[in-house]
């Protein structure tokens, strides 16, 4: 790394998301003191800061010069009131101990800022000066940049949490209205819609799981222990009763308590349970085969009325779920789409930029909606989905818009923030088809074992997936001008055999040599005749049959049956 790289040092957030936690909570008495009985209190989706800026506040006022001195002459509290002191000097060095480099400057790189280390300490030793003075103007500083020109943009780490996105809808629906080969019968299209405010920072964070199966093992829920929101949480119950007290002529034991209470959050202070730790993710007895993570961002024009581009970045980690990137549009409030087209690249990328469509432009909104489908499906292959959505802030503050594949210096870790994630329904695809397709081949086993290789290819197959076939031979009343795949009124059907919730390796013969079977006993008429072959594609996933795929497949019957 260049030496003249400027540096850019700011505050880490105290937590990466906005925290729901149950916190045992002491009441806080008349006289000043806390009770010895706790309550059980949940706390939802809390910033964590807003609570630390509350309580460094109440600090500065609590030893505002005219306070100090007062409760300094109260009999017996000077001790007190240097204890407090101490702790001040511990939450201030914690303050600066969170001042960290905006950008990842590892230790492992091939050429690492030989400055940073004492760029850092120096930055933090000016913080910390500025703490003995107030404790709440540390958080008025976003960042601190060293070596820094005019030329040089400041990255300001996004401090606001991102709120959760919203899954709008998820649907199923046949790739192809109409097919033309064979091939298209079975392909289906999974479909999300979702919203979020998708500010420039934000990495929308996709994964679309396909076949989720139960499994055996169950996650436990961790023990929660105690830390720096706990303490906080304690405070901020009895805050604003404990300052109604400290305003007292004789607040000897409210005064107390602040300093028992500032004590234990000193203590604290350094002290966070990851996100992990502090719960369990409740669908934790599910497992998807296949699943594909994108990284989706939105670039705004420089007006900030419109959307630029979107990029997505895909996981290269995590096959299974095919490789073809989803159609994206813009869904506007009065329900009409803007498409954006993927733009080509010159060498294979696993990121990809999108741009509307030549001569759309796509309004940009505090809150967007935008549609991601997933095109070519194969129904035997993928039996259900669904969507989990979370988001990143502050990942890639040097993301070029214009060139989106390119590798930037990394946000450091300290300085993402995330939202909880959002999990959707899983949902399964039925696809039913009432137009007859044609099967070929030069007889009836060779045209029935292709259709189901070209339908269901068994090297994709779902394990264990069943289909229920029946064969149906079907001839002409009366002559007509219907094409022999299409319904008429002129023509029967007769069953012929039925091969219920079987596996489709064997299928094939099973139903020929019924077939045969019955051409050998009855002599049908072959001039006008066909077979129509009626498929069910049962669910392996599920834990009724459940119907995926429906279908009709017809097949001209030729002389040369009997003997085939």
């Amino acid at each position: 790394m260049s030496e003249s790289m400027p540096q850019f040092f700011a505050l880490a957030p105290l937590y990466d998301h906005l925290v729901t936690r149950q916190v045992d909570i002491k009441s806080l008495g008349d006289d000043g003191t806390l009770g010895d009985a706790t309550v059980p209190t949940i706390f939802t989706a809390i910033d964590v800061e807003l609570w630390a800026r509350r309580f460094l506040g109440d600090m500065d006022r609590f030893l505002a010069p005219s306070a100090s001195a007062r409760i300094k002459g109260l009999l017996g509290l000077s001790a007190v009131l240097a204890h407090v002191i101490d702790s001040k000097r511990n939450i201030a060095s914690g303050i600066a101990d969170q001042l960290q480099g905006v950008f990842d400057y590892s230790v492992d790189e091939t050429d690492p800022d030989p400055l940073y280390q004492k760029g850092l300490q120096d930055a933090r030793n000016t913080l910390a000066q500025l703490l003995n003075g107030s404790l709440i103007k540390a958080y008025d500083i976003p960042v601190i940049g060293q070596y820094a020109t005019a030329a040089d943009p400041v990255p300001v780490p996004f401090r606001i949490h991102p709120l959760p996105p919203t899954i709008v809808d998820q649907a199923i629906l046949p790739t192809f209205d109409s097919t033309d080969v064979l091939q298209q019968l079975s392909l289906w299209s999974y479909k999300l819609t979702f919203a979020h405010e998708c500010a420039h920072q934000d990495m929308v964070r996709i994964t679309t799981q396909f076949n989720r199966s139960s499994r055996v093992s169950q996650q436990s829920p961790s023990q929660i222990g105690v830390d720096l929101f706990n303490t906080l949480a304690q405070y901020m119950a009895v805050a604003d009763k404990l300052w109604m007290l400290l305003d007292k002529a004789s607040p000897v034991n409210a005064v107390k308590t602040f300093a028992d209470l500032v004590a234990t959050i000193a203590n604290h202070w350094t002290i966070r349970l990851s996100h992990s730790e502090s719960g369990h993710r409740p669908d934790g007895s599910f497992a998807a085969q296949a699943s594909r993570t994108f990284g989706f961002r939105v670039t705004y024009s420089e007006n900030g009325k419109l959307i630029e581009s979107v990029s997505l970045t895909r996981d290269p980690s995590q096959p299974g779920s095919g490789d073809t990137w989803p159609a994206v549009e813009v869904m506007l409030p009065d329900g009409v789409s803007v498409p954006l087209i993927a733009q080509p690249s010159d060498a294979p990328s696993h990121t990809i930029g999108y741009l509307p469509k030549n001569g759309t432009e796509a309004p940009a909104f505090a809150r967007q909606t935008l549609q991601l489908t997933w095109h070519g499906l194969e129904v035997a292959a993928f039996q259900n989905a669904r969507a989990c959505l979370s988001i990143v802030r502050n990942e890639d503050l040097l993301h070029d818009p214009s060139h989106p594949e390119n590798t930037k210096l990394r946000t450091n870790p300290v300085f993402l923030l995330k939202a909880g994630e959002v999990v959707g329904n899983s949902i399964v695809p039925l696809i039913e088809r009432y137009h007859q397709q044609e099967i070929k081949g030069a007889t009836l086993l060779a045209a029935l074992d292709d259709a189901i290789q070209t339908l269901f290819p068994p090297d994709r197959l779902v394990a264990n997936t069943r289909a229920t076939w029946q064969l149906d031979y079907s001839y002409e009343l009366a002559r007509s001008d219907t094409p022999l795949g299409d319904y008429s009124p002129i023509r029967a059907r007769v069953p012929v055999t039925l091969y219920p919730d079987g596996p489709l390796a064997g299928a094939a013969q099973v139903l020929a040599k019924a077939g045969e079977g019955w051409i050998d006993n009855f002599q049908p008429a072959f001039d006008g005749g066909s077979w129509i072959l009626s498929v069910t594609l049962h669910s392996a996933l599920e834990s009724a049959e459940r119907p995926l795929f429906t279908a009709e497949l017809f097949y001209p019957i030729k002389k040369d049956d009997a003997a085939s």
